[in-house]
């Protein structure tokens, strides 16, 4: 039995990154009967299953532009968690984002066994989400040299690298030349299994990146289908946007998916930006419902099914695709279902399992 950190980053809201670190520590304790604690940006100190969560200051990305907070994460991060994780005493630790210092410098200095875990570009220096104004294109400009070092001492520090697609294990090969492996994200897709399928368009997050202004385009060139568009982080300008279209219905955040999958035919993910991977073609895949998708980093990878990217932002090459996978709903169907069987949450786990008995534990 081994002692293991994991090292998230929001504990209270957990995102895709957090939600496999959950299934992961699980997956840890009940399979192989290690001990394990995780610790992440939250909202305090939780005794259910050996969770601690401590707020940051430089947690919201609103305040500031997200370089800055990067660098005051990377920082912060690091004084809040080290000692509470060195006293935990891990024989390994595994990381995830800005808190990966901590697993860095354990490693550097106890030679503590260290996995670090690719789930975005913020190792990059690339810019992405607000980051595409000029002031934040500035900022990253200004603040990378100072950001590289840190990163830097990260990369130099793992034992084991894992990216959560092979476009993201290309581009951290092209910047930083490691090598990593590519495990997709445990997403255990019996949780997000509905019976029957609905009548809507499903939208996850309306913002610029992900496309609502081209889904908008979509619903207002298919006025007899209903379009659901769910997630919280949304601005007045998108949101009075979406209640011009009478056939457009927008939730907000939702905590449980499996709601929103019972209303939904498509998902529709017309993203701008390159999404590292993406969990929703699985967790809706699960239940037959395929994905059409941008032709962004590691968004194809995810949804499975090339017939169903569009290498455009034209909403009427959106509105093509639609038809298409609407016209031959029981083929699309059958593909999404099994591209969800192939990467659920037992199969990576199993590669997972892979790479912990190679550093020997």
């Amino acid at each position: 039995m081994a002692r293991i950190a994991l090292l998230a980053r929001a504990l209270d809201r957990p995102g895709g990154a957090e939600k496999s670190m959950l299934t992961l520590k699980r997956h840890l304790e009940q399979t192989h009967g290690h001990r394990v604690h995780l610790f992440g940006i939250g909202s305090g100190t939780q005794s259910n299953g050996e969770r601690t969560a401590v707020p940051l200051l430089f947690r919201r990305r609103l305040y500031v532009p997200a370089a800055v907070g990067r660098l005051g994460r990377y920082t912060e991060g690091f004084l809040r968690f080290y000692k509470k994780v060195r006293r935990f005493n891990p024989d390994i630790v595994i990381s995830q984002h800005e808190l990966a210092l901590v697993g860095a410098r354990l490693r550097s200095i106890e030679q503590v066994s260290h996995i670090l875990l690719f789930r975005d570009f913020e190792m990059c220096g690339q810019t992405i989400e607000a980051d595409r104004h000029p002031v934040g294109k500035a900022a990253e400009k200004t603040l990378w040299p100072i950001t590289y070092p840190l990163v830097n001492y990260i990369i130099q520090n793992t034992d084991v690298a894992i990216a959560n697609s092979q476009f993201i294990s290309k581009t951290y090969k092209n910047e930083w030349n490691i090598d990593s492996e590519v495990i997709y994200p445990f997403v255990e897709i019996e949780d997000y299994n509905v019976s029957g399928a609905g009548d809507q368009i499903l939208h996850v997050t309306p913002t610029k990146e992900k496309g609502i202004d081209i889904t908008m385009g979509v619903a207002e060139q298919l006025p007899d289908i209903e379009f659901l568009v769910v997630g919280g982080k949304v601005t007045s300008e998108i949101k009075h946007q979406m209640s011009k279209h009478i056939n457009v219905t927008y939730m907000g955040y939702c905590e449980d998916m499996r709601t929103i999958y019972r209303q939904t035919k498509l998902t529709l993910m017309p993203s701008r930006w390159n999404e590292p991977f993406g969990r929703i073609p699985i967790e809706s895949g699960a239940s037959g419902i395929p994905t059409v998708c941008s032709n962004s980093g590691g968004l194809p990878e995810a949804a499975g099914i090339n017939e169903l990217v569009v290498d455009s932002e034209n909403p009427n090459d959106y509105t093509t695709v639609v038809e298409l996978a609407l016209n031959n709903y029981g083929k699309f169907r059958d593909l999404a279902r099994k591209n969800a069987e192939r990467k659920r949450a037992s199969v990576e786990l199993q590669k997972f399992d892979r790479v912990l008995k190679s550093i020997q534990i």
